[in-house]
């Protein structure tokens, strides 16, 4: 059994007491426990040493003065040094002191092998830290190595220069694409004004999506920031937004008086539509101006006078000396011997983004060089990958098999469903699969998950993945959602109770959104915030389970009205979206909500709304008028682009929905549905341009592989490749026939089917297709210019009667818009019949 030895000095027993009780006799040496007959003797000391697997130093003024501290210490090096203990653990537990008090040995704070001596001023919060290290004792953790660094040496000295002669930043903002090098360009920047020394290592905190402020508070005293208690959760919740700025700018002076950086990986949580959130820049104007915190952005920040506390760049690709001489650098470390000619050989190839270069690296160990040069094109190609295709290549490269790959991606699905995951709970899930700790060694080491906390005690994975997991609801492997299961169980009797000292901030959010979305959580449960309550939603929506979502905003009505503003236009956003998905008109009571004489959702967002509810009620001249209103306030707005694509489409107006279909697919090759909506339009073209539509389907081909796509998309591209372009309908009809049971939506499986059979004239088979296409559609006003469309050509074919036709048309219940467009459409497939 692995043991524990707790050095501390006996004015701090309070503080330490606490935690040896937590970890027990059995576990802990504590004097109280091992040394009851009074100050341990040098042999006791030694020997216990010798079976100690973690030492905890607890350093404080007085341990620091301590003599039997001073020899455990002295003791404990000499034990590290033999091998006889595993792993060390200096905790500063003294607001008075930090880690550059000249008491602390030299080998404690310097040099490569240097600790990261951290103030941990909770027992609770250290207990967490120290049963999260020794959770790991006999794990071999991969580690993020940041002081591997080349590059963007000119932006570096336009730092220093600014920072010498101009002001001395509180912070430093870097944006840009993903894997760029953000974070380790902000590292490097803080050992300029040597404030910290070159093996200073900072604190990492990642932030998800739909973050507030409460969060930001929360994970700041959960890295030893800010007085923790046990009802500290409910404290922040109850505090107004004046009350919690105060409370953020203590927690930044505690990060000042403890010489600490922190870095946040923002996820549009501090940046906001370019510029930073103004409740983080009140806070920051009371603090000292010294370093204190950095962004790692994803959008552009906008540099100007209320952004005057912060050094703000774009991190930009390597450039052509600095990628090769990366690629140098990694590929010595790899026990590679490139010579100055393959070095070179790479200098067009790649771009200067640094995963790419990893990539081409690990693609040389897997392969060869004389492999990799000879099939150079996956290099080039790798950069205009999404995270998810960067990650299949990487498991091209393991040569997982598809089975493996799924098992991959749903053990990454466990990882996703936390913001932060503990890395004790990690150790414990990949107990029960010898596959799981090699999945978790290699999203480390491809850097698809990152270490983050105090100690690098948390695991959290790229939003961007994170994101994709939940659109497509990839699911958590079966053993571990029952391990889950139970420790959802323990954590409902611990919150009963109010024990909660075991769980990290990151754990009690999760398993509270869990509460919220199983709808039994409590109206005065005073721990769960806003945004636990609005990504709980969120998750839902995505999950398609409109009701619950429902009920849930309902529920919370009431208190909304104190949210903060942008948590207050999100939930609005969903609530009203369930509302369209049921088709109910008080959805533009909300549309109509303001907050201090303006309304709370942006133009853009009632603009979509209201499209969306158009074209479900199948008003489809006013929702595209609407979508068109909102791309027009809004152009970047993907969703609106992707819905106004779709309303050509149901009207089958390809030639319409051409030109924007084309825009949406530039902007994200690598989405299925973009390839997808560009192809039916591409492929019912007048003249075909074969090229494009070639490439659509050799695109959706390669997706089509990854094995978290949606697989009804591919087949029905070479179906309808043999039907527009073949005029194979027989090859057509096969397809079709074999893949009916990967189509989501059974409507477009019949719409399809009736066309085939319409192409080969086979009256018997299009009526069937249209009575199970109107079963289906049952009177929803969405889809009636597809029925109607199909109605008249069955009728067409029964009876040659256009006059008929038109009758039809202009009984239907739809629009006019919508009825002149199936005429022309109509007529122009009666000419060719």
């Amino acid at each position: 059994m692995n043991r524990i030895f707790l050095s501390h000095s006996s004015k701090d027993k309070e503080y330490v007491e606490y935690i040896a009780n937590k970890f027990g006799k059995d576990i802990a040496y504590y004097d109280k426990y091992s040394f009851e007959g009074g100050m341990p003797t040098i042999s006791e000391i030694l020997n216990t040493l010798s079976n100690t697997d973690l030492f905890v130093l607890f350093l404080s003024d007085t341990a620091l003065n301590s003599q039997w501290v001073q020899r455990e210490i002295k003791f404990a090096f000499e034990g590290i040094q033999n091998e006889k203990i595993k792993q060390f653990y200096p905790i500063i537990i003294d607001h008075s002191i930090n880690y550059t008090d000249d008491r602390i040995p030299e080998w404690l704070k310097n040099g490569i092998g240097a600790y990261n001596l951290r103030f941990i001023g909770s027992p609770q919060l250290a207990y967490r830290k120290i049963k999260n290290l020794f959770a790991q004792l006999n794990e071999t953790q991969p580690n993020n190595d940041y002081r591997l660094y080349i590059g963007h040496e000119n932006l570096l000295k336009e730092f220093d220069t600014h920072y010498y002669t101009q002001k001395a930043y509180q912070g430093i903002i870097a944006y840009g694409i993903e894997g760029i090098g953000r974070e380790a360009f902000i590292r490097q920047c803080i050992k300029v004004p040597r404030t910290f020394g070159d093996y200073y290592d900072p604190i990492v905190i990642s932030l998800e999506k739909n973050d507030s402020i409460d969060d930001v508070i929360s994970k700041l005293i959960d890295n030893g920031f800010g007085e923790y208690n046990k009802d500290y959760l409910a404290e922040i919740n109850a505090l107004s937004l004046d009350d919690k700025i105060k409370r953020l700018e203590s927690c930044f002076k505690l990060v000042q008086n403890s010489k600490e950086f922190i870095i946040f990986r923002d996820d549009d949580v501090l940046i906001q539509s370019g510029d930073v959130v103004w409740w983080l820049l009140k806070s920051i104007e009371s603090i000292r101006e010294e370093l204190t915190l950095g962004i790692v952005a994803n959008q552009r920040v906008r540099n100007n006078k209320r952004t005057g506390a912060f050094f703000i760049k774009e991190i930009p690709e390597l450039d052509n000396p600095n990628k090769l001489k990366l690629l140098d650098k990694l590929s010595k470390e790899s026990g590679l011997s490139l010579g100055i000619d393959d070095i070179r050989f790479f200098q067009n190839i790649l771009t200067g983004h640094p995963l790419q270069i990893h990539f081409c690296i690990e693609k040389i160990l897997a392969d060869s060089l004389q492999d990799v040069k000879r099939k150079s094109h996956e290099i080039v190609e790798f950069v205009a990958q999404s995270t998810i295709r960067i990650l299949d290549k990487y498991l091209g490269l393991m040569n997982f098999t598809d089975d493996r790959k799924n098992k991959f991606l749903s053990y990454l699905s466990f990882l996703s469903s936390y913001s932060n995951i503990p890395i004790s709970e990690i150790v414990e899930i990949n107990k029960l699969d010898e596959d799981y700790k090699d999945f978790y060694n290699m999203l480390l080491r491809f850097c698809i998950c990152r270490r983050t906390g105090i100690n690098n005690d948390l695991l959290t994975v790229s939003s961007t993945v994170i994101d994709y997991i939940e659109r497509n609801r990839i699911s958590i492997p079966s053993d571990i959602v029952k391990y889950l299961q139970l420790e959802f169980r323990k954590f409902k009797d611990c919150l009963k109770v109010n024990e909660l000292d075991d769980y990290c901030y990151s754990q009690i959010s999760k398993n509270l959104g869990e509460l919220v979305k199983e709808n039994t959580w409590l109206n005065d449960c005073q721990l769960i915030y806003p945004s636990i309550i609005l990504k709980s939603i969120i998750q839902l929506y995505n999950k398609k389970v409109y009701d619950r979502v429902k009920d849930i905003c309902q529920k919370c009505l009431d208190a909304v009205e104190v949210w903060e503003l942008t948590l207050k236009q999100t939930f609005y956003f969903y609530y009203a979206m369930c509302l369209v998905r049921e088709k109910d008109g008080s959805v533009f009571e909300i549309l109509q909500l303001k907050y201090k004489n303006e309304y709370i959702l942006k133009k853009f967002q009632a603009d979509f709304i209201k499209g969306f509810y158009y074209k479900l009620v199948g008003k489809y001249d006013t929702a595209e008028e609407c979508f068109i209103s909102c791309l027009n306030e809004n152009s970047s707005y993907f969703r609106a682009s992707r819905e106004l694509v779709e309303t050509y489409i149901a009207l089958e107006e390809y030639d319409a929905a051409l030109e924007l279909a084309e825009k949406n697919y530039n902007r994200f090759q690598d989405n299925i549905f973009n390839i997808f909506q560009y192809f039916k339009c591409a492929i019912r073209q007048k003249v075909i341009k074969l090229d494009v539509v070639e490439e659509l389907l050799n695109k959706a081909k390669e997706v089509d592989r990854l094995p978290i796509t949606s697989k009804q998309f591919y087949p029905n591209m070479k179906a309808y490749y043999s039907f527009y372009v073949k005029h194979d309908y027989h090859n057509a009809l096969r397809i079709m026939i074999e893949n009916k049971l990967l189509f989501e939506n059974q409507i477009y499986y019949y719409r399809d089917l009736f066309d085939i059979y319409a192409e080969l004239k086979d009256i018997t088979k299009m009526r069937e297709s249209y009575v199970t296409l109107k079963e289906l559609i049952d009177k929803d006003n969405s889809f009636m210019p597809l029925l109607l469309r199909r109605e008249c050509i069955l009728n067409y074919f029964e009876n040659g009667d256009i006059n008929r036709v038109n009758q039809i048309v202009n009984m239907a219940r739809i629009d006019p818009m919508a009825k002149d467009r199936i005429k022309r459409s109509l007529y122009g497939f009666i000419e060719k019949h």
